[in-house]
Protein backbone atom coordinates (compact mmCIF):
# COMPACT_ATOMS: atom_id res chain seq x y z
CA UNK A 1 0.00 0.00 0.00
CA UNK A 2 2.93 2.59 0.14
CA UNK A 3 6.64 2.41 -1.29
CA UNK A 4 9.65 4.14 0.27
CA UNK A 5 12.03 6.02 -2.28
CA UNK A 6 15.63 7.57 -2.31
CA UNK A 7 18.97 6.97 -2.82
CA UNK A 8 19.79 3.26 -2.67
CA UNK A 9 17.84 0.59 -0.78
CA UNK A 10 15.54 2.13 1.86
CA UNK A 11 17.33 1.46 5.19
CA UNK A 12 15.18 1.14 8.45
CA UNK A 13 14.77 4.31 9.27
CA UNK A 14 13.44 5.25 6.03
CA UNK A 15 10.76 3.13 6.30
CA UNK A 16 9.88 4.33 9.74
CA UNK A 17 9.75 7.92 8.61
CA UNK A 18 6.98 6.50 6.22
CA UNK A 19 4.91 5.29 8.74
CA UNK A 20 5.94 8.71 11.11
CA UNK A 21 4.41 10.34 8.53
CA UNK A 22 1.27 8.75 7.69
CA UNK A 23 1.20 8.55 11.83
CA UNK A 24 1.24 12.42 11.57
CA UNK A 25 -1.04 12.69 8.68
CA UNK A 26 -3.94 10.82 10.68
CA UNK A 27 -3.84 7.44 9.51
CA UNK A 28 -1.31 5.15 11.10
CA UNK A 29 -3.25 2.19 9.72
CA UNK A 30 -4.69 3.30 6.35
CA UNK A 31 -8.46 3.52 8.09
CA UNK A 32 -10.45 5.30 6.29
CA UNK A 33 -14.12 5.76 4.71
CA UNK A 34 -15.07 2.88 2.61
CA UNK A 35 -17.38 2.00 -0.04
CA UNK A 36 -19.94 0.31 1.38
CA UNK A 37 -23.55 -0.64 1.48
CA UNK A 38 -25.23 -0.85 5.36
CA UNK A 39 -29.17 -1.56 6.23
CA UNK A 40 -30.05 -2.07 9.52
CA UNK A 41 -33.17 -2.71 11.21
CA UNK A 42 -33.71 -1.64 15.05
CA UNK A 43 -36.80 -2.22 17.46
CA UNK A 44 -39.85 -4.49 16.50
CA UNK A 45 -42.73 -3.61 14.04
CA UNK A 46 -46.09 -4.29 15.42
CA UNK A 47 -46.67 -7.36 12.88
CA UNK A 48 -49.79 -6.74 11.08
CA UNK A 49 -50.02 -2.92 12.42
CA UNK A 50 -51.34 -0.91 9.49
CA UNK A 51 -53.66 -4.29 8.84
CA UNK A 52 -54.83 -4.18 12.63
CA UNK A 53 -55.61 -0.26 12.64
CA UNK A 54 -58.03 -0.65 9.65
CA UNK A 55 -60.02 -3.01 11.27
CA UNK A 56 -60.05 -0.68 14.07
CA UNK A 57 -57.70 -2.22 16.65
CA UNK A 58 -56.31 0.75 18.57
CA UNK A 59 -52.71 -1.00 19.45
CA UNK A 60 -49.47 -0.45 21.50
CA UNK A 61 -47.07 1.30 19.45
CA UNK A 62 -43.68 -0.25 19.59
CA UNK A 63 -40.72 2.44 18.95
CA UNK A 64 -39.47 1.75 15.64
CA UNK A 65 -36.53 2.18 13.17
CA UNK A 66 -34.74 1.67 9.77
CA UNK A 67 -31.79 2.99 7.89
CA UNK A 68 -29.99 2.47 5.08
CA UNK A 69 -26.62 3.72 4.96
CA UNK A 70 -24.31 3.76 1.59
CA UNK A 71 -21.39 5.32 1.48
CA UNK A 72 -21.08 5.72 -3.07
CA UNK A 73 -17.85 7.12 -4.19
CA UNK A 74 -14.70 7.82 -2.37
CA UNK A 75 -10.73 8.48 -3.61
CA UNK A 76 -7.61 9.14 -1.89
CA UNK A 77 -4.19 10.29 -3.87
CA UNK A 78 -1.37 12.26 -1.85
CA UNK A 79 2.23 11.82 -2.58
CA UNK A 80 4.23 13.22 0.39
CA UNK A 81 7.87 13.13 0.35
CA UNK A 82 9.20 13.56 4.04
CA UNK A 83 13.60 13.62 5.47
CA UNK A 84 16.05 11.78 4.01
CA UNK A 85 13.67 11.67 0.44
CA UNK A 86 11.27 9.28 1.77
CA UNK A 87 8.24 9.45 -0.50
CA UNK A 88 4.57 7.81 0.88
CA UNK A 89 2.15 7.94 -1.69
CA UNK A 90 -1.21 6.49 -1.71
CA UNK A 91 -4.14 6.07 -4.83
CA UNK A 92 -7.42 4.53 -4.35
CA UNK A 93 -10.74 4.02 -5.03
CA UNK A 94 -11.91 1.97 -2.72
CA UNK A 95 -10.90 4.27 0.28
CA UNK A 96 -10.72 7.64 1.39
CA UNK A 97 -7.66 7.32 3.86
CA UNK A 98 -8.19 10.46 5.93
CA UNK A 99 -11.79 10.91 5.89
CA UNK A 100 -13.15 8.89 9.62
CA UNK A 101 -15.49 6.24 8.19
CA UNK A 102 -18.19 6.43 11.34
CA UNK A 103 -18.37 10.17 9.82
CA UNK A 104 -20.20 8.58 6.29
CA UNK A 105 -22.13 6.06 8.43
CA UNK A 106 -23.65 7.71 10.94
CA UNK A 107 -24.85 6.58 13.62
CA UNK A 108 -28.51 6.73 14.71
CA UNK A 109 -27.94 8.66 17.91
CA UNK A 110 -26.47 10.79 15.04
CA UNK A 111 -29.26 10.84 12.80
CA UNK A 112 -31.71 11.81 16.35
CA UNK A 113 -29.60 14.74 16.68
CA UNK A 114 -30.12 15.72 12.80
CA UNK A 115 -34.31 15.13 13.74
CA UNK A 116 -33.55 17.37 16.86
CA UNK A 117 -31.73 20.27 15.03
CA UNK A 118 -34.06 20.30 12.11
CA UNK A 119 -36.88 21.17 14.63
CA UNK A 120 -38.62 17.67 14.48
CA UNK A 121 -41.66 17.66 17.43
CA UNK A 122 -43.91 15.10 17.20
CA UNK A 123 -45.66 16.05 20.22
CA UNK A 124 -46.39 19.20 18.64
CA UNK A 125 -47.93 17.39 15.49
CA UNK A 126 -49.69 15.18 17.72
CA UNK A 127 -51.41 18.50 19.32
CA UNK A 128 -52.53 19.54 16.34
CA UNK A 129 -53.80 16.67 14.75
CA UNK A 130 -55.73 15.99 18.03
CA UNK A 131 -56.98 19.79 17.18
CA UNK A 132 -57.85 18.53 13.86
CA UNK A 133 -59.89 15.41 14.88
CA UNK A 134 -61.75 17.52 17.53
CA UNK A 135 -62.55 20.05 15.04
CA UNK A 136 -63.34 18.25 12.17
CA UNK A 137 -67.02 19.32 11.73
CA UNK A 138 -68.74 22.42 12.45
CA UNK A 139 -67.80 24.50 15.28
CA UNK A 140 -71.20 25.16 16.00
CA UNK A 141 -69.76 27.48 19.50
CA UNK A 142 -67.92 29.69 17.58
CA UNK A 143 -70.29 29.82 14.76
CA UNK A 144 -73.47 31.42 17.01
CA UNK A 145 -70.86 33.50 19.38
CA UNK A 146 -69.62 35.12 16.67
CA UNK A 147 -73.24 35.60 14.56
CA UNK A 148 -73.97 39.25 15.32
CA UNK A 149 -70.19 40.08 13.89
CA UNK A 150 -71.29 38.13 10.33
CA UNK A 151 -74.39 39.72 10.41
CA UNK A 152 -72.52 43.28 11.18
CA UNK A 153 -70.15 42.18 7.91
CA UNK A 154 -73.26 42.66 5.77
CA UNK A 155 -73.97 46.08 6.78
CA UNK A 156 -72.87 48.76 3.74
CA UNK A 157 -70.99 45.67 2.12
CA UNK A 158 -72.25 46.88 -1.38
CA UNK A 159 -70.99 50.60 -0.75
CA UNK A 160 -67.67 49.86 0.49
CA UNK A 161 -67.17 47.29 -2.60
CA UNK A 162 -67.95 50.57 -4.62
CA UNK A 163 -65.96 52.79 -2.56
CA UNK A 164 -63.32 50.46 -2.85
CA UNK A 165 -63.74 50.34 -6.72
CA UNK A 166 -64.38 54.16 -7.04
CA UNK A 167 -62.15 55.87 -5.31
CA UNK A 168 -59.31 53.29 -3.55
CA UNK A 169 -56.82 54.48 -1.56
CA UNK A 170 -54.22 52.41 0.92
CA UNK A 171 -56.47 52.44 3.95
CA UNK A 172 -59.33 51.12 1.68
CA UNK A 173 -57.36 48.20 0.75
CA UNK A 174 -55.89 47.22 3.90
CA UNK A 175 -59.67 47.12 5.41
CA UNK A 176 -61.05 45.15 2.52
CA UNK A 177 -57.97 42.89 2.53
CA UNK A 178 -58.75 42.16 6.49
CA UNK A 179 -62.23 41.77 5.77
CA UNK A 180 -61.77 39.37 3.01
CA UNK A 181 -59.12 37.52 5.70
CA UNK A 182 -61.34 37.98 8.36
CA UNK A 183 -64.97 38.07 8.09
CA UNK A 184 -65.73 36.32 4.59
CA UNK A 185 -63.41 33.71 4.64
CA UNK A 186 -63.92 32.41 7.52
CA UNK A 187 -68.03 32.59 6.86
CA UNK A 188 -66.95 30.49 3.29
CA UNK A 189 -65.11 27.90 5.70
CA UNK A 190 -68.05 27.38 8.09
CA UNK A 191 -70.33 27.16 5.25
CA UNK A 192 -68.18 24.25 3.56
CA UNK A 193 -67.78 22.51 7.35
CA UNK A 194 -71.17 22.70 7.73
CA UNK A 195 -72.15 21.10 4.26
CA UNK A 196 -69.50 18.69 5.16
CA UNK A 197 -71.02 17.82 8.10
CA UNK A 198 -74.64 17.25 6.89
CA UNK A 199 -73.06 14.90 4.40
CA UNK A 200 -70.56 13.18 7.08
CA UNK A 201 -70.97 9.22 6.61
CA UNK A 202 -73.78 8.05 9.45
CA UNK A 203 -72.11 4.63 9.53
CA UNK A 204 -69.47 4.43 12.37
CA UNK A 205 -66.10 3.47 11.62
CA UNK A 206 -64.10 1.26 13.47
CA UNK A 207 -61.43 4.01 14.16
CA UNK A 208 -60.94 7.21 13.81
CA UNK A 209 -57.80 9.08 12.74
CA UNK A 210 -55.78 12.30 11.55
CA UNK A 211 -52.36 12.89 10.84
CA UNK A 212 -50.55 16.12 10.66
CA UNK A 213 -46.81 17.22 9.07
CA UNK A 214 -43.93 18.92 8.45
CA UNK A 215 -41.28 19.47 5.34
CA UNK A 216 -37.86 20.08 7.50
CA UNK A 217 -34.78 20.83 6.37
CA UNK A 218 -30.93 21.49 8.07
CA UNK A 219 -27.78 21.70 6.55
CA UNK A 220 -24.44 22.31 7.82
CA UNK A 221 -20.99 22.94 6.83
CA UNK A 222 -18.04 22.50 8.64
CA UNK A 223 -13.97 22.95 7.99
CA UNK A 224 -11.68 21.15 10.85
CA UNK A 225 -8.10 21.04 10.93
CA UNK A 226 -7.00 17.54 11.78
CA UNK A 227 -3.72 15.78 12.77
CA UNK A 228 -3.15 18.51 14.81
CA UNK A 229 -3.13 21.03 12.05
CA UNK A 230 -1.76 18.97 9.67
CA UNK A 231 -4.37 18.94 7.18
CA UNK A 232 -7.99 20.63 6.04
CA UNK A 233 -11.55 18.00 6.88
CA UNK A 234 -14.57 19.92 5.14
CA UNK A 235 -17.81 18.29 5.46
CA UNK A 236 -21.08 19.51 3.48
CA UNK A 237 -24.46 17.93 4.94
CA UNK A 238 -27.68 17.67 3.79
CA UNK A 239 -30.49 16.60 5.77
CA UNK A 240 -34.63 16.21 4.83
CA UNK A 241 -37.28 15.57 6.94
CA UNK A 242 -40.38 14.41 5.98
CA UNK A 243 -42.47 14.79 9.46
CA UNK A 244 -45.70 13.77 10.82
CA UNK A 245 -48.06 13.12 13.90
CA UNK A 246 -51.16 10.69 14.20
CA UNK A 247 -54.00 10.16 16.29
CA UNK A 248 -56.42 7.30 16.79
CA UNK A 249 -59.83 7.07 18.47
CA UNK A 250 -62.99 4.94 18.51
CA UNK A 251 -64.93 7.80 19.33
CA UNK A 252 -66.49 9.54 16.90
CA UNK A 253 -65.82 13.35 16.38
CA UNK A 254 -68.35 15.77 17.42
CA UNK A 255 -70.91 16.42 14.43
CA UNK A 256 -71.77 20.12 15.68
CA UNK A 257 -68.93 20.59 18.17
CA UNK A 258 -69.35 23.33 21.49
CA UNK A 259 -66.71 23.85 23.52
CA UNK A 260 -66.11 26.94 25.62
CA UNK A 261 -62.42 27.50 25.54
CA UNK A 262 -61.77 27.35 22.12
CA UNK A 263 -64.80 29.55 21.67
CA UNK A 264 -63.78 32.19 24.36
CA UNK A 265 -59.91 32.08 22.84
CA UNK A 266 -62.03 32.98 19.58
CA UNK A 267 -63.44 36.00 20.72
CA UNK A 268 -60.46 37.70 22.17
CA UNK A 269 -59.47 40.05 19.79
CA UNK A 270 -56.38 39.77 18.10
CA UNK A 271 -56.27 36.50 19.56
CA UNK A 272 -54.58 35.08 15.91
CA UNK A 273 -52.06 37.15 16.05
CA UNK A 274 -50.55 35.35 18.97
CA UNK A 275 -51.70 31.69 17.66
CA UNK A 276 -48.86 32.81 14.82
CA UNK A 277 -46.22 32.36 17.37
CA UNK A 278 -47.17 30.45 20.24
CA UNK A 279 -49.50 27.29 19.98
CA UNK A 280 -52.02 28.23 22.40
CA UNK A 281 -55.35 27.85 20.59
CA UNK A 282 -53.93 24.25 19.59
CA UNK A 283 -53.51 23.68 23.47
CA UNK A 284 -56.88 24.51 24.42
CA UNK A 285 -58.53 22.72 21.69
CA UNK A 286 -56.31 19.82 22.66
CA UNK A 287 -57.63 19.86 26.79
CA UNK A 288 -60.72 19.58 25.33
CA UNK A 289 -60.58 16.90 23.21
CA UNK A 290 -58.92 15.05 26.23
CA UNK A 291 -62.59 14.66 27.28
CA UNK A 292 -63.58 14.21 23.75
CA UNK A 293 -61.49 11.06 22.99
CA UNK A 294 -60.07 9.34 26.41
CA UNK A 295 -58.70 6.47 24.57
CA UNK A 296 -56.72 8.69 22.16
CA UNK A 297 -53.40 6.84 20.92
CA UNK A 298 -50.59 9.12 19.78
CA UNK A 299 -47.60 8.16 17.48
CA UNK A 300 -45.14 10.27 16.09
CA UNK A 301 -43.39 9.63 12.19
CA UNK A 302 -40.44 10.74 10.11
CA UNK A 303 -38.57 10.06 7.27
CA UNK A 304 -34.93 11.15 6.47
CA UNK A 305 -32.75 11.16 4.01
CA UNK A 306 -29.26 12.55 3.86
CA UNK A 307 -26.56 13.47 1.83
CA UNK A 308 -22.72 13.87 2.86
CA UNK A 309 -19.68 15.09 0.87
CA UNK A 310 -16.31 15.22 2.86
CA UNK A 311 -13.07 16.73 1.61
CA UNK A 312 -9.30 16.23 3.15
CA UNK A 313 -6.76 18.10 1.40
CA UNK A 314 -4.24 21.16 2.44
CA UNK A 315 -1.31 19.23 3.60
CA UNK A 316 0.99 21.51 5.61
CA UNK A 317 3.59 19.82 8.07
CA UNK A 318 6.81 20.92 8.46
CA UNK A 319 9.93 18.83 7.10
CA UNK A 320 7.68 17.41 5.03
CA UNK A 321 6.08 18.24 1.12
CA UNK A 322 3.69 17.12 -1.31
CA UNK A 323 0.27 17.01 -1.80
CA UNK A 324 -3.11 14.95 0.36
CA UNK A 325 -6.79 15.02 -1.63
CA UNK A 326 -9.28 12.46 -0.26
CA UNK A 327 -12.78 12.51 -0.88
CA UNK A 328 -15.95 10.48 -0.13
CA UNK A 329 -19.44 10.83 -0.64
CA UNK A 330 -22.37 9.00 1.11
CA UNK A 331 -26.26 9.55 1.56
CA UNK A 332 -28.91 7.21 2.87
CA UNK A 333 -32.36 7.23 5.06
CA UNK A 334 -33.78 6.97 8.12
CA UNK A 335 -37.58 6.37 8.81
CA UNK A 336 -39.07 5.27 12.17
CA UNK A 337 -42.10 5.67 14.48
CA UNK A 338 -42.61 5.98 18.31
CA UNK A 339 -45.19 6.64 20.43
CA UNK A 340 -46.04 10.34 21.43
CA UNK A 341 -47.56 12.34 23.44
CA UNK A 342 -50.63 15.08 22.47
CA UNK A 343 -50.12 16.63 25.83
CA UNK A 344 -51.17 20.97 25.87
CA UNK A 345 -48.19 22.45 26.46
CA UNK A 346 -47.71 25.81 24.73
CA UNK A 347 -44.82 26.06 22.60
CA UNK A 348 -43.34 28.99 20.54
CA UNK A 349 -44.09 28.08 17.06
CA UNK A 350 -43.70 31.14 14.66
CA UNK A 351 -45.42 30.39 11.23
CA UNK A 352 -45.51 33.97 9.75
CA UNK A 353 -46.07 34.10 5.60
CA UNK A 354 -46.57 36.75 3.28
CA UNK A 355 -50.42 36.97 4.57
CA UNK A 356 -49.52 37.55 8.06
CA UNK A 357 -46.99 39.95 7.38
CA UNK A 358 -50.13 42.00 4.87
CA UNK A 359 -52.01 41.47 8.03
CA UNK A 360 -49.46 42.94 10.59
CA UNK A 361 -49.11 46.13 8.33
CA UNK A 362 -52.76 46.43 7.91
CA UNK A 363 -53.59 45.98 11.77
CA UNK A 364 -50.90 48.74 12.69
CA UNK A 365 -52.06 51.27 10.02
CA UNK A 366 -55.78 50.57 11.23
CA UNK A 367 -54.21 51.14 14.99
CA UNK A 368 -51.73 54.00 14.26
CA UNK A 369 -54.44 56.32 12.46
CA UNK A 370 -57.29 55.52 13.71
CA UNK A 371 -59.81 58.38 13.79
Amino acid sequence: MYKVTGSGFPTVTEIEYCKIGKSIVGQSNWSGATVGDIRIASGAETPNFKKALRTGAVLPLNPYIQTEKVVSAVHSNWNLTGPRGVNCTMSSDMTATHIPHNLMVPSDKQISLWLEKAGYDPDQYCMEAAGRLATRYFDAGTFVAELRETIMSFKGLLKRFITLLTSPNLDLLFNAWLEVRYAWRPLYGDIQTFIKTVNRPRKKFPLYKERTGRSLTYSEHTKTQMGGGVYDLSVDLNVNVSARGNVYSKYAPAAFRVMPLTTAWELIPLSFIIDWFFSVGDALTRIEAYVEFPDLICSGGYYLDYSINARADNFRLSGWTGSLNCTATGHGWAKGRNPASSSPNVKFNPHLGIAELIDLLAIARQLLFKK
